[in-house]
């Protein structure tokens, strides 16, 4: 029989009418299945691999507990869990899911974006990007949108039309209210 050395001497092997060799377990007169009562003990081999990994498919890519734990249902593998991890190390597109994307690395930031003495002090350049027309009861309306560099405050400035004239207008109002931006 199974010398008292070996791994699998406290399972109480047994070997089945088909020739598997099977654990003799504390189920043994459970209503269950016999697989299920007394699971084939499997080695580390390619096929006990071709096994798991089809458990592992099986499973939807499942961990090394779920798969582990379904293969117990039937089998007993001898180190099942080295066995089971090798497999999921090695399946690719398990590998794909766990890749975590590399955040870009950042320009430092100008001096201007954080050593404000008021809002803006420093606005960002405004230009055609800086306007934009909105409907307002049906009627066409221009603005100004200003935005600070440090804080990232948002000031609109509406116009009565888009014409240059009225974005100088708004442009004006915009620096009496808030002060003139620094020169560059």
């Amino acid at each position: 029989m199974v010398p008292p050395e070996s791994k699998i001497y406290k399972f109480r092997p047994f070997i089945d009418e088909d020739g598997i060799l099977r654990i003799r377990g504390r189920i043994g007169r459970s209503a269950y299945s016999f697989e299920v009562k007394h699971p084939a003990i499997l080695w580390s081999h390619h096929l006990t691999g071709i096994i798991i990994r089809n458990h592992h498919i099986t499973y939807g890519h499942g961990t090394t507990e779920r798969v582990l734990g379904e293969l117990r249902t039937r089998y007993h593998v001898v180190g099942g869990r080295r066995a089971v991890k090798r497999v999921i190390m090695d399946c690719s597109p398990c590998e794909r899911w766990k890749v975590v994307p590399v955040p870009p690395v950042m320009a430092p930031l100008s001096p201007e974006r954080f050593t404000p003495k008021y809002p803006f002090l420093r606005v960002e350049p405004t230009s055609s990007a800086g306007t934009g027309s909105w409907s307002v009861d049906g009627e066409r309306r221009g603005g100004m949108i200003s935005t600070d560099l440090v804080c990232r405050a948002v000031n609109i400035e509406k116009n009565s039309s888009m014409s240059p004239d009225s974005f100088i207008l708004a442009h004006r109002r915009f620096c009496a209210v808030r002060g003139v931006q620094a020169e560059e």
